[in-house]
């Protein structure tokens, strides 16, 4: 199965159609991992890189759904897809971690409540382009990311 195509306009520059960047970037790795779920193997974006945005132009050739901009400057979304990190609610204090290594390599994954800074909750082994999956007790609301020799995913907000 392969998912091709996934992409959301992004505000800025869309201010009629584009979702907010911190929004790209969570839709798009919770999509990566919803689709793995499903089966997909691979997962193509629209563009790599926004078109040049004109503003009123509704066509393929003014889209602005790339990981970076039409300056080829990153978006949120490119460490999304680099270094993808989401958490699943798998009960009331049970997540499942899913993300996709970097390198090969120990994952720390870290844990942040509410006016407390992060703290390491485990680690996992990754594997360069590999899919990791961790059980994980966690109660209520926290924020998680994942790191790995200086890399850090984008900070996963998880309800409760």
């Amino acid at each position: 199965l392969w998912a091709n195509e996934v992409w959301w306009q992004t505000r800025p520059p869309d201010k009629g159609e584009g979702v907010p960047l911190k929004t790209h970037a969570r839709w798009t790795q919770q999509a990566m991992y919803l689709l793995w779920k499903q089966g997909a193997s691979n997962v193509t974006f629209l563009q790599f890189r926004d078109a040049k945005y004109t503003p009123g132009e509704f066509t393929l050739d003014s889209y602005q759904t790339g990981i970076y901009t039409y300056g080829e400057r990153p978006k949120p979304t490119a460490r999304a897809v680099a270094f993808p990190f989401v958490t699943d609610r798998r009960g009331a204090s049970n997540l499942l971690a899913w993300g996709i290594a970097p390198r090969d390599g120990k994952i720390t994954i870290e844990v942040r409540r509410p006016g407390r800074g992060f703290r390491k909750l485990t680690t996992v082994q990754g594997r360069e382009d590999g899919v990791f999956t961790k059980r994980l007790r966690v109660r209520g609301n926290a924020e998680l990311r994942a790191r790995m020799k200086g890399e850090r995913s984008l900070v996963w907000s998880q309800r409760g």
